[in-house]
């Protein structure tokens, strides 16, 4: 029913009953409430009257939202983590003052939101980013007033068990430690030098070079880093400007969550900056130093680049994939769709190959193509204690779903009796 819900109407809360087939509306005041699959999110921005252990900051920052949870939970409160895990819709709704003259104001239908990131050293309440993902280019006036919406004070929760942080206008200052701590100019540095680098990627993607996306209309994919970790660094040497993509990859960085749409928007971006040079066959295979490598690394990696040498033959530009993905490469090639591959290795013949769960998932994911890629029959010698695959065989598999009859669980999970 939620679907008769329209983006920049207002809606009291008693009216949502029906759109979500409840009564719970009519008596709950909850900032977060669970009904089946969705959750909805009501968020008065406007706080200043409010107790201070109620001073969450929450506003939007373009086409994304700054969310404070409830001062109990924290990243792992298994509400929050059906959001993190994408196992329900969210649905926000806010509005600037919960009063005006005594009398209670509706709430502004935001649309639905998909999680990005939270700040890891932050709890209770965690302080979590979503994205909009019906962010309207073209708002009404009472839509537009909450997009424009900004915090006017620096806010401090006395409450805050692990670690206490002050929040103004986009700028975070965690005060846990020394590396851990934003400068209070943080956000004026970050503005600055988005402007000096055209708000361009400074990072580095394999087979391409520099990344160079530009992404002036999203720049809540653009974020600061800094190279030594020290948050408190502000020296030039040690920031660059790295979009979505290239930041996760970085170590302190994998937890963030890049979102499917997010990285295929930025690997067609990154195609159409290429060099000409670039859509040619690499003259070098991408074979990697293999020194102090075990056997399954060494297989691992030979299958890998037997991968890349594929694809780059057939003119696509491969790129790695990040820890978090569940697959291995994104190849990419103008005029046509980005492609996952999922390769796999194997000494034997073939015939049967381990998938995760997850590997699974993201095969089947109808909002992206995957092809599965098998090295089989590999042959592998130990030459002066380093480890030489001496040959290998290919089943390519393109436009690959996991078909469920194929399938054969080998492992349960079972829980012991108290």
């Amino acid at each position: 029913m939620s679907q008769n819900l329209i983006i920049g109407n207002l809606y009291k809360r008693i009216e949502l009953n029906e759109n979500f087939n409840t009564s719970r509306f009519s008596s709950s005041r909850e900032g977060i409430l669970s009904i089946d699959n969705n959750i909805i999110l009501f968020c008065t921005l406007e706080k200043a009257l409010k107790d201070k252990q109620f001073h969450y900051n929450d506003y939007f920052e373009n086409d994304f939202f700054r969310w404070d949870s409830q001062n109990p939970q924290h990243i792992n409160t298994p509400m929050i983590q059906r959001m993190v895990k994408g196992e329900v819709e969210i649905f926000l709704f806010c509005r600037i003052f919960d009063k005006i003259k005594g009398s209670s104001q509706p709430f502004v239908y935001c649309g639905k939101l998909e999680f990005s990131e939270h700040f890891e050293n932050t709890a209770r309440p965690v302080h979590i980013i979503f994205e909009s993902i019906e962010f309207q280019d073209r708002p009404n006036a009472e839509l537009k007033a909450i997009y424009e919406w900004r915090p006017k004070e620096n806010r401090i929760n006395p409450k805050r068990k692990s670690v206490d942080y002050k929040i103004s206008k986009r700028n975070f200052k965690l005060e846990n430690s020394k590396n851990t701590n934003y400068t209070i100019d943080h956000v004026k540095v970050r503005d600055r030098l988005l402007k000096q680098t055209n708000y361009t990627c400074q990072g580095t993607e394999l087979g391409t070079g520099k990344c160079d996306v530009r992404l002036q209309d999203h720049p809540h994919w653009l974020h600061l880093y800094h190279v030594n970790s020290s948050l408190d660094d502000n020296s030039p040497n040690n920031l660059k400007i790295l979009c979505t993509s290239c930041y996760q990859k970085q170590p302190v960085n994998h937890k963030i969550k890049l979102l499917p749409r997010v990285r295929d928007e930025i690997a067609r971006r990154r195609i159409n900056i290429l060099p000409p040079s670039t859509n040619k066959v690499s003259q070098k295979p991408k074979i990697l130093d293999k020194n102090n490598l075990d056997s399954y690394k060494t297989i691992d990696l030979y299958a890998k680049n037997r991968a890349v040498k594929v694809y780059e033959n057939s003119m696509y530009i491969v790129n790695e994939a990040s820890t978090n993905d569940h697959f291995n490469l994104i190849c990419l090639k103008e005029g046509y769709n980005p492609r996952r591959i999922l390769v796999k290795a194997t000494t034997g013949q073939g015939d049967n190959i381990i998938l995760s769960e997850d590997e699974v998932k993201s095969a089947r994911d109808k909002s992206s193509i995957t092809d599965l890629f098998v090295v089989y029959s590999i042959i592998i010698q130990k030459e002066n204690n380093i480890f030489e695959v001496k040959s290998g065989k290919i089943k390519h598999l393109q436009n690959w779903e996991p078909n469920e009859n194929a399938l054969t669980p080998n492992q349960y999970n079972y829980e012991v009796p108290q």
